[in-house]
Formats: structure tokens, sequence, C-alpha cells
């Protein structure tokens, strides 16, 4: 299904498996990848952890998120600290919502 779909498109790295990303990240075992689509738990800070590294991580990204996320000050703040406009969209090419 998923990683057919997306093999099909040309991203050959996918990794679509039940993981613990903050495990791997604090112990730099994430999986080598060609572009990060995730749906973050809306709860406690996971939102604005996703966002930072995303932003971060210089690579391509998509983050599924309530809409309500465009309007919070962490929302602007994250993009203007990696030179993105919050009211355009448009920035170095790796912004997401």
């Amino acid at each position: 299904g998923v990683v057919r779909h997306w093999r099909a498109l040309g991203f050959g790295r996918v990794v679509h498996r039940n993981r613990d990303f903050y495990a791997d990240m604090a112990s730099g075992q994430l999986p080598e990848y060609d572009v990060l689509v995730t749906n973050p738990p809306y709860s406690l800070d996971h939102k604005e952890r996703a966002l930072a590294f995303c932003l971060g991580s210089g690579k391509p990204w998509a983050l599924l998120m309530p809409n309500y996320v465009a309007n919070k000050a962490y929302y602007a703040e994250a993009l203007a600290e990696h030179g993105c406009s919050s009211s355009s969209g448009s920035g170095n090419g790796s912004e997401g919502a």
C-alpha cells in the first residue's frame, strides 16, 4: 500500500513502521529518508517538536496538523527562525503545516 505508492512516486527510502521517533532522534538512529510525512500527536509539545525537527532537517517534509497551528505564536516564530514566512507560506521550500 503506502510504501509501494511512495516508491512509485520516486521515493526509494520509505519507512512505514511503528517506531519511536523521539528515541530514534535521541540515539542518532533515524533511518535514512527522502521526505518526512507524518501526523504528530496533537497533545503536549509534539506539534512544536515535530515542526522544529522538520525545519532544521534540511529535507522536504509534510506535517498533518490542525489548521489552528498556523495561528499559534510558536508556528510563526519557528518559521521566522528558519527564514520562512508564516503569512505567505513561502520560504526555503521546506515549510508545511
